[in-house]
């Protein structure tokens, strides 16, 4: 089995995206650092890595291989499920589908789901 490659999530405090990403990290038990920077006085590297000058942005260090840098947090999403166990979503698209549905009914039946804003009732 092949070393893991080392993960840094480039990441603003506040930024819900990033934390969406430090969520699925978390949940998979995987280790990161975590680099947080100004958005308002972003450093220099960052623009250098950065092609949207947007965090968050994964700077992946496979052992013995060149970074690489993935970006948007959706794309960050799908890296680390599809790369890190444990899977947090089901590999069949229609059990993926059907877990969204569940997930939302739960919200729903919990009541969160009306003060979010998410309306399953139509």
């Amino acid at each position: 089995m092949s070393a893991a490659p080392q993960l840094e999530l480039v990441s603003h405090k506040l930024c819900p995206y990033v934390q969406r990403a430090a969520i699925v990290l978390a949940e998979k038990g995987a280790p990161f650092k975590r680099t947080d920077i100004v958005l308002a006085d972003k450093p220099q590297w960052f623009g250098q890595i950065s092609p949207l000058g947007k965090v968050p942005l994964l700077r992946v260090q496979p052992p013995g291989s060149a970074e690489a840098i993935v970006f948007e947090s959706a794309v960050i999403l799908e890296y680390l499920e599809d790369t890190l166990l444990p899977a947090l979503h089901p590999k069949d698209a229609l059990e993926r589908v059907f877990q969204v549905f569940e997930d939302h009914r739960r919200l729903e039946d919990d009541g969160l789901g009306r003060a979010r804003g998410l309306d399953t009732q139509q």
